[in-house]
């Protein structure tokens, strides 16, 4: 006989001492917001394609509360804990945000040390951080979030402890500084693709007319240099904020359908264009930021976190490009990704400065346009492009994953 694992029990409770500790919220959320300094409870910010959600389901205030395999119980700190987690049939674990804005994990009363010590006598209760939106940097004026919250653990057996952050230098710096302890790399874009792209992406052999894809919602100023530099008779374009639309996003289908939008252009676009050049979110014009300046070890978590804007070439099978801060193409790598470097050069990923990053990559962008596209097209289906390819969708399926289901089989072997 077959029996499931017992569930996943996120434990919340109203406040410690006098810190409310509020709602379970998600790191994407304003630094401008009136929550006080201090520790979050963390939302379940994940989903796989198994589950039935419609495309509200990732807007609005119905984002990311459908259960998978977890459940969520109030306890009381008035009462005696050891009896109520006693009541409790599964794995209870305090989830907590790994925020955006690092110094919201620190108030004057030293809560997240308070919440640590308070549970620290019931081994049966785990703790997990956790992010998967949106992460730039675990240091911030001389605050390292990492050492902070390694501190206020360093009691804890590495057992109880669980990291899932969408940092990879983030997760790099936990494993360092505590090796053993679970530190995974999660982004929810990788589901999220996949849920609007449920059907497998196959190869398409067939002559393409364009050169380049540049898709963009937002107006940065990174995005507006890269668009006005994109030959028009070798590229697909759209920028919505400057109300540039390719003909398949005209009309209301941007506005109706702006999650799938963001993670599914009409496949049309991918099977007619072989280069994806991917604009970042983040990027600066202005003199040397923080995120491009040669920094210590552990600043290199600056430049950890990607978007949907990376991913969305290695699933519909482009090569690619990524326009972003310094070291961004190296990410790729640092994930696991191959780059198509034996055809694209990507030696402007090294330039400290922005905008000679950007005019090294406009060359190379003009360069690749002067190549015949029977050429490109020749290249794209060659056994070294394809394997490339082909090694990227495998990897990306490795960060496809429920961490509900992880924590259940670490729990209950």
């Amino acid at each position: 006989m077959i029996t499931e694992a017992p569930p996943i029990v996120f434990l919340n409770f109203e406040n410690i001492g006098k810190y409310e500790m509020g709602s379970p919220v998600s790191n994407v959320w304003s630094k401008d917001s009136n929550a006080p300094a201090g520790p979050k409870f963390a939302t379940a910010d994940w989903y796989t394609g198994d589950v039935k959600i419609s495309e509200l389901d990732w807007t609005g205030d119905g984002l990311m509360h459908i259960p998978q395999g977890h459940r969520t119980e109030v306890i009381d700190l008035n009462l005696p804990i050891k009896k109520q987690l006693r009541r409790i049939n599964g794995t209870p674990i305090i989830m907590l945000l790994f925020p955006v804005y690092i110094h919201d994990l620190k108030d004057d009363n030293n809560t997240l040390s308070k919440i640590i010590e308070t549970f620290e006598p019931f081994p049966q209760v785990k703790f997990m951080f956790s992010n998967t939106w949106d992460m730039c940097s675990h240091i911030s004026d001389d605050f390292n979030a990492v050492d902070y919250i390694l501190d206020s653990v360093k009691d804890i057996d590495g057992n109880r402890l669980n990291f899932y952050l969408c940092n990879k230098y983030t997760v790099d710096a936990i494993k360092n500084k505590r090796p053993g302890v679970d530190a995974r790399f999660m982004a929810c874009y990788f589901n999220r693709i996949r849920h609007f792209n449920p059907e497998l992406y196959e190869h398409n052999a067939k002559q393409r007319t364009k050169h380049f894809l540049c898709l963009n919602n937002l107006v940065k100023s990174h995005r507006t240099y890269i668009v006005d530099k994109m030959p028009p008779d070798h590229s697909y374009v759209s920028y919505i904020g400057k109300d540039i639309r390719l003909p398949l996003e005209e009309g209301d289908f941007v506005q109706e359908h702006r999650i799938s939008w963001q993670d599914s252009l009409p496949h049309f676009y991918y099977n007619d264009s072989y280069i994806n050049i991917a604009n970042e979110t983040l990027f600066s014009l202005k003199d040397q930021t923080v995120w491009d300046k040669p920094q210590p070890l552990d600043y290199a978590g600056l430049r950890g976190h990607i978007t949907e804007k990376s991913l969305k070439p290695i699933y519909f099978r482009q090569m690619f490009l990524v326009v972003g801060y310094r070291g961004a193409n190296k990410l790729m790598q640092d994930l696991g990704f191959k780059l198509f470097d034996n055809f694209i050069d990507y030696s402007f990923d090294n330039e400290y400065s922005p905008l000679l990053r950007l005019e090294q990559l406009s060359t190379e962008i003009k360069r690749l346009t002067n190549i015949n596209i029977a050429d490109i097209h020749a290249y794209y289906n060659s056994v070294e492009c394809q394997d490339i390819i082909e090694h990227n969708l495998a990897v990306y399926e490795t960060y496809c994953y429920n961490p509900t289901a992880e924590l259940q089989g670490k729990y209950n072997k």
